[in-house]
């Protein structure tokens, strides 16, 4: 059911879910960080991603929306990240420089930018990674499903048991 609000309690309603989604993914990258057992069944890429866009859309217009606002708030609140190279990066470093009061040198920014680069490359390849993984792993799933269906004999053609 469709629920209609006036503008300024819609846009109240909207940055409220968007500061509860950004800390529950926070808290979801704080997690990785103390358990980082976790990680590879927690971090999906874009096949999992498309595979549960997929399933969003099917279930209607309002899920897929919603879907996609999770996403959209995913992507900004890793983008805020004080890793070199994103926009939470250069962030932390004009704040460092303000605190030294002095810009750091080329050769320092240019080492922390190659820092991140590795970084986010690494999170890029663990991600596909995974979701191959999972996809093989289903794959194997389901044919072994699918052979023990194949094998089992229809409850209709068992014999008796008093052997009739």
């Amino acid at each position: 059911m469709l629920e209609r609000f006036p503008l300024n309690e819609a846009a109240w309603l909207g940055a409220r879910q968007t500061i509860y989604a950004a800390g529950q993914i926070y808290g979801g990258l704080w997690s990785f960080a103390t358990n980082p057992i976790r990680l590879s069944s927690s971090v999906a890429g874009p096949i999992a991603i498309a595979q549960v866009a997929r399933d969003q859309a099917k279930s209607g217009l309002d899920q897929l929306l919603s879907f996609a606002s999770f996403i959209s708030v995913a992507l900004m609140a890793m983008n805020l990240l004080p890793i070199p190279i994103l926009d939470g990066g250069h962030i932390f470093f004009a704040l460092l420089e303000g605190v030294r009061r002095r810009p750091l040198s080329l050769k320092t920014q240019l080492a922390f930018q190659r820092v991140g680069l590795a970084v986010l490359g690494g999170l890029v390849i663990f991600s596909f990674a995974n979701d191959l993984t999972r996809v093989a792993q289903r794959g194997r799933a389901e044919a072994d499903i699918n052979r023990r269906l194949q094998q089992a004999v229809p409850a209709d053609t068992v014999a008796p048991a008093d052997g009739r």
